[in-house]
Order: C-alpha cells, then structure tokens, then sequence
C-alpha cells in the first residue's frame, strides 16, 4: 500500500477522473442536460421508432397521410328525412309570339233539315247540295271542292230552341264514316240536351 502511495501523482489521480466522466459519467451528465424538446426528428435515427414504442390508441386519423388508412365497410342506410318545404314560385316566362291568324276553307250556317235559312249569309265554298239529310239528326258533307283537315260545328241554338249540342267527324282516311256514303268525308250530329239524336240547326267551319 505505500508503495502504491509513493507512486500516485497529482496528474495521475486528474487523468483517471477524466477517463472516468468519459466513459460512463459523461454521456449520464450530457442526458441529463437535454433540453426540453430539443430532439427533433434530425436526432432520431431512421426507424428509430418502432410499433413497440408508440404508446396504443395514441395515434390519431390526422397523424396518418392520405390513402394509409383503409375505409371502413359502408354504413347501413339511414332513414328517410322529412319532406322539405315547397321552393318558391317561379317567374313568369316570356310571351311566346303570336301565331298565324287561322282562316276557315269553308263554313256555312245550316237548319234542321239541310238548307240554308233565310236569316243567314250564304256559306262559304259550300252549300246546300253538299248537305246530305241521312237520318234523324245525322247530316253528311259530300261533293266538296276540298280535302278538309279539322272542323268545328255547333248548335244553333236560336229561335226558342237553346239545348242543341252538335258534334263533327273527319273521315281520317278509312274511306268510309258510319251513316255516310263512301267517299263523304264530314259527318255531323245533333242531339238534344238529353244526347238524343234530333233536327236541329248547325254551323259548321272547315279548315
């Protein structure tokens, strides 16, 4: 033991201090010495960070990029919701332009039995002769100058009587019109306010 005294010096005893924190107290005190939050992502060593140190449940969606995570199955479907409230009238729209003025071909005031009465002007592009008294109430139109395309009739419903309901059929090219000739191509109808076929006065318009 004195011998070993004889041989310590001053610089051997500083030497072996500082091997010492070099080795072990050293690296302990510069740890200890980090600051708080001063190891950022340039300190750590690729996959520093392993599964086993990341504490579960503590990652959340937003720490993941886009398209990592898998979506979850399709939900079931929801119920209906209730029906919403009715949206505002809309505006009017525009005028639309005036049409072409209609121009009848023919037309023609008749009375119950095929003439012209004598109160009315004389028809046009038709007369008498193309009126066909068929039946009770029926009258056909034969002989015309024309092809007609539609046509409008109505009682006239003058000189006491005010219950005549007149209705016209176009032969729409079957050739043939029930109580009618083949070849007429107009029939007219006149009934009474209970639809009983009877004379009454009409006027017709053809187009």
């Amino acid at each position: 033991m004195s011998r070993l005294r004889s041989k310590l010096t001053y610089s051997n005893v500083i030497s072996t201090l500082c091997l010492i924190l070099l080795l072990g107290g050293g690296s302990a005190y510069a740890a200890s010495q980090l600051g708080k939050e001063s190891v950022g992502t340039k300190q750590l060593k690729k996959n520093a960070v392993t599964s086993s140190k990341v504490k579960n449940g503590s990652l959340q969606a937003a720490d993941f990029a886009t398209g990592q995570l898998p979506a979850g199955p399709q939900g079931k479907e929801g119920p209906q919701g209730k029906e919403g409230s009715p949206g505002k009238e809309g505006s009017p729209g525009k005028e639309g332009l005036q049409g072409p003025a209609g121009e009848a071909v023919a037309f023609g005031d008749f009375t119950g039995n095929g003439t012209v009465p004598s109160y009315a002007p004389a028809p046009v592009n038709m007369s008498a002769a193309n009126i066909e008294h068929v039946a009770t109430g029926v009258y056909c139109l034969k002989n015309l100058s024309f092809t007609p395309q539609s046509a409008i009739a109505i009682g006239e419903n003058s000189n006491g009587v005010n219950d005549t309901i007149a209705t016209v059929s176009i032969d729409n090219g079957t050739g043939s019109l029930s109580e009618c000739a083949t070849g007429d191509k107009v029939r007219i109808r006149t009934t009474d306010h209970t639809g009983t076929l009877a004379d009454r006065a009409f006027i017709i318009w053809l187009e």
